[in-house]
């Protein structure tokens, strides 16, 4: 399963260097950003999220994925801050959910 994830990951880095419209880029991006969350590579996957934001600042899945990562990452204050920024673009039941589980984390500690 590794494998056909890397190879999507070398497809659509080429891709992102054909495509320079942000709409693609940003898309892609979030693609690759996607890949490496699942396979574990929380710090690669917040490598391509934060250039989703840099190119689509007012979309909140580039936010909410951060977020995730974050999360992943046990980086509980950057998470709560980046599902934040999401949920003032938009109002997420998904969002909203994090948010909760982020603050149960925070306030265990």
């Amino acid at each position: 399963m590794k494998g056909e994830h890397r190879s999507a990951l070398g497809l659509l880095e080429q891709m992102e260097h054909q495509y320079q419209a942000s709409y693609a880029r940003w898309n892609i991006l979030l693609l690759r950003g996607n890949i490496h969350y699942k396979i574990g590579e929380y710090e690669k996957a917040l490598y391509c999220y934060d250039r989703v934001i840099q190119l689509s600042p007012k979309i909140y899945i580039g936010y909410y994925n951060k977020g995730a990562a974050l999360y992943m990452l046990g980086r509980y204050k950057e998470a709560l801050k980046e599902f934040k920024k999401a949920l003032c673009l938009r109002q997420d039941s998904d969002v909203k959910q994090a948010i909760e589980l982020t603050l149960r984390k925070l306030t265990a500690r």
